[in-house]
């Protein structure tokens, strides 16, 4: 890869919960992504790892994420890093069958 290549980006935010959570403020990491031929060399890890330092900086108490069940590599990329399941997000499709 050469240098000043971008392979990989992040894009996180903060944002709030209903006041009856004990933490009211969150980051959360709204997208990331890696080009495939620079996958596997510790980009994703990194780009997470700043997003946590971020986060950090301003406060907060955690740093949250949704990854898509079949995205097996990046959901063992997150847990290696320290996230653990709290929800599971479940769809209803109501557009009708033709």
């Amino acid at each position: 890869m050469s240098r000043g290549l971008v392979v990989g980006s992040l894009v996180a935010g903060l944002l709030s919960d209903i006041p009856i959570y004990a933490d009211e403020r969150y980051a959360f990491i709204h997208d990331m992504a890696v080009v495939d031929a620079a996958r596997r060399q510790g980009i994703g890890r990194t780009l997470v790892r700043y997003a946590a330092d971020w986060a950090r900086t301003l406060g907060v108490r955690q740093l949250r994420l949704m990854a898509a069940e079949p995205n097996a590599p990046a959901v063992r990329l997150f847990q290696t890093l320290g996230f653990r399941t709290t929800y599971h997000e479940m769809v209803l499709p109501l557009a009708q069958e033709r």
